[in-house]
């Protein structure tokens, strides 16, 4: 017996077999050569991990500058509006440890779970739409920018197990070979356009 909001082991091996891994691993090598499909990885990943939500942003350690390179599960204006209005500030980059490429971070790891739920961004954000437990993948981190997927669930669909954060160890070296390839073609168009 399974407990109540959790995949039954079958699911858990489908969603998290071979099969998954190969199409996930496929899609991210797609995505070094082709920055617009950050929405299929998304909702591969979103699959694996049992989430109605994923989102990929770039930023600034000041967290000043972040930028959607896509979001599932809301609409673009609604992941618009949560960077503009709570980015800056949230309970999770103001308590979170340092980012480290290839760092797999848990939400409660972050930000405990009586605490999140007493703070403004979880009140009028993160609760009406159930992004509640939460785990990043720090994909790609240098002095002035990096990269993060954030996957969420609702608190009744369980924590994140061990067979997941695995998951996402195998498939984050193919993800990071993404972010890369994709960060050097950004770094030299910019540079191509200040000369």
């Amino acid at each position: 017996m399974h407990s109540p909001g959790l995949s039954p082991p079958s699911a858990t091996k489908t969603r998290l077999g071979e099969a998954a891994y190969q199409t996930l691993v496929a899609a991210a090598h797609e995505l070094a050569l082709a920055p617009g499909e950050w929405p299929r990885v998304l909702h591969l990943l979103r699959r694996a991990f049992n989430c109605h939500y994923a989102a990929v942003i770039t930023t600034t350690p000041d967290r000043n500058a972040p930028r959607s390179l896509g979001a599932v599960g809301i609409t673009a204006d609604d992941h618009s509006e949560f960077l503009r209005a709570w980015h800056k500030h949230s309970v999770y980059g103001s308590r979170c440890p340092a980012r480290r490429a290839g760092a797999i971070v848990v939400g409660h790891d972050m930000v405990p779970k009586a605490e999140l739920v007493r703070c403004d961004m979880y009140r009028a954000y993160l609760a009406p739409r159930a992004i509640q437990e939460t785990v990043r993948l720090d994909v790609f981190c240098e002095s002035d920018r990096s990269l993060g997927i954030t996957l969420a669930r609702p608190w009744s669909s369980g924590p994140y197990t061990h067979q997941e954060l695995q998951f996402a160890r195998s498939v984050m070296p193919h993800l990071q070979h993404a972010a890369t390839v994709q960060c050097g073609s950004e770094t030299q168009r910019l540079w191509h356009g200040w000369r």
